[in-house]
């Protein structure tokens, strides 16, 4: 099992008063897997995100990732882990407005200490897979939202990562956009046998995923699929 995380629970406190966010949850994928974690708006989806790849620490439980209890690790040493092993997907891109397209997409290359020959092929690649070969000078400013969110997807992987975090990358965009974007992640992360755990609304990712859960009352539920 690559991932599992065990009997997690988050509380917060806001003010005086204690918010319980998730209670007792537990989930597993295996290498190459697509988990689709589904639930409203506040249900806590994206703190999961945060537990599972070290932003933040469970007050209970654990979080193993590829061997590694990443829960027992300083902050320094998840950064690290982190940098090396997970790679993220957001809602708004969060694109470097100051980088060029390219100098985005290497950004985790160069955090790495990767070479500038092996980067710039990589980088060429992923740009000729997302189509974006001509745009590699263009600013973000330049581009489209759903070119954005193809950048953004490129550097998550760019650095073969064991799992891909996406946080409700299609929710900025257009349905018919936001279509062609699940579509080109699917293919990409499938051709490098990535493990990946999406967030999201979107009805039309379930088309690609082998698991799903909602997160419902602090709790994760699996769902049949159809």
């Amino acid at each position: 099992m690559l991932l599992s995380a065990s009997n997690i629970t988050k509380e917060y406190y806001e003010g005086s008063s204690k918010r319980l966010v998730l209670d007792n949850v537990s989930l597993e994928a295996r290498i190459g897997e697509f988990v689709l974690v589904t639930g409203r708006s506040g249900s806590g989806k994206s703190t999961l995100l945060n537990l599972i790849s070290g932003i933040d620490t469970p007050n209970t439980g654990s979080v193993n990732i590829d061997n590694t209890n990443i829960t027992k690790l300083s902050e320094t040493n998840r950064t690290i882990f982190r940098r090396e092993n997970i790679g993220f997907i957001f809602q708004f891109f969060n694109l470097i407005p100051t980088l060029t397209v390219k100098e985005n997409l290497i950004l985790p290359l160069d955090l790495l200490g990767y070479t500038r020959n092996s980067k710039n092929d990589e980088a060429r690649l992923l740009l000729k897979k997302i189509g974006l070969s001509d745009r590699e000078d263009s600013y973000p400013d330049r581009l489209s939202g759903g070119e954005q969110q193809r950048v953004a997807i490129a550097r998550a992987i760019i650095h073969s990562p064991k799992i891909v975090l996406a946080d409700e990358p299609t929710g900025n965009l257009d349905a018919r956009t936001g279509k062609e974007i699940l579509e080109l992640f699917n293919t990409l992360t499938k051709e490098r046998n990535m493990t990946v755990i999406m967030v999201t609304h979107s009805s039309e990712a379930e088309l690609y995923t082998n698991k799903i859960l909602d997160l419902h009352d602090f709790h994760l539920i699996k769902r049949v699929k159809w």
